[in-house]
């Protein structure tokens, strides 16, 4: 896996990144260009199943190949007049297998932009989004999906809501806040943050301290069969270990991915608040963190995982 450190501008040919992989536990620095359209600026908004999500200039999402450098365009969003960058505060990939076999890639995009509703979604090749509208007025915290086509929306109140890609089926779970652990007196609530951890949903709520390093909470999702749910504490991951970038965190398990520790959270902080930038490892067993310094102090940060989806394709 590699921790993207992306340029903020661009010259419009090429997009600039600088890589640092995780290899037997120690960072190797690498750089890439990726070839752009010359005619559009691009910001990066994440990493989504081996692609590196983007908007241009004229408010379109697009999901960059890393290896075979070649770019899916998906749709424009209508944005107020004069707002170019920004409209787009995370675009995911989603793939569900039909029953004739197909694999359809779809983009969901969390926007910001007015008039434009906050969640959407558009199968590869389309020429317009297609809104989701949820029963709240709560702001969207996250957003995740599931390998079976399953859309997942944490509200800021902590509710789920999942909408099923393929029957267009939205379902919703009442679900309280999970009250604060008596270790956080102190802490103030920063970021929650949704995700896939194997085949479980899991929340992770990040915690600040003016006297004390970031700290974090993970949770799993447990529902039941009235609509009903809860938000259930882990004190490990199962083999497991989350990368927390500033598009959300992937969980990967050490068997697949030797490189990374059992039950660790990798983020990237600024302990001293001097600006000086570093991975730091925090192991939820026993509280004890790493921290390795970067290169660069650059933002923002996206750990970037090699998959298989193939965008456009109907395999």
């Amino acid at each position: 896996m590699w921790l993207v450190l992306p340029e903020r501008y661009t010259d419009g040919s090429h997009i600039r990144y600088e890589l640092h992989a995780l290899w037997h536990r120690e960072i190797h620095v690498f750089h890439f260009d990726a070839t752009a359209n010359r005619s559009n600026k691009f910001r990066l908004i994440g990493t989504s199943r081996g692609h590196i999500m983007m908007e241009d200039a004229r408010s379109h999402a697009h999901a960059f190949d890393v290896f075979t450098r070649t770019t899916a365009e998906f749709p424009r969003s209508v944005v107020e007049p004069g707002l170019t960058f920004g409209v787009y505060r995370k675009a995911i990939l989603v793939q569900r297998k039909t029953g004739d076999g197909k694999k359809p890639v779809f983009a969901v995009v969390l926007r910001s932009g007015r008039p434009i509703s906050e969640l959407a979604f558009a199968p590869f090749g389309a020429e317009a989004w297609t809104d989701i509208a949820l029963p709240t007025k709560r702001y969207i915290t996250d957003i995740a999906a599931d390998d079976d086509g399953n859309l997942y929306v944490l509200a800021n109140n902590c509710q789920v809501f999942v909408f099923d890609l393929h029957t267009l089926q939205l379902s919703s779970y009442l679900v309280s806040a999970p009250a604060r652990s008596p270790w956080l007196h102190g802490y103030l609530p920063r970021q929650k943050y949704l995700g896939m951890m194997s085949d479980e949903l899991i929340m992770l709520r990040s915690w600040t301290c003016q006297c004390c390093p970031r700290t974090f909470e993970v949770f799993r999702f447990r529902a039941s069969e009235n609509n009903d749910g809860e938000w259930v504490r882990l004190i490990q991951l199962s083999g497991h270990a989350i990368l927390l970038g500033d598009d959300g965190f992937v969980a990967l398990h050490v068997r697949e991915f030797p490189d990374v520790m059992a039950d660790c959270i990798f983020y990237i902080d600024c302990p001293d608040g001097r600006g000086k930038t570093y991975v730091t490892v925090l192991n939820l067993r026993n509280g004890a963190r790493a921290l390795r310094r970067l290169s660069t102090d650059r933002a923002p940060w996206f750990w970037f995982v090699p998959g298989a989806v193939a965008t456009g394709s109907q395999v």
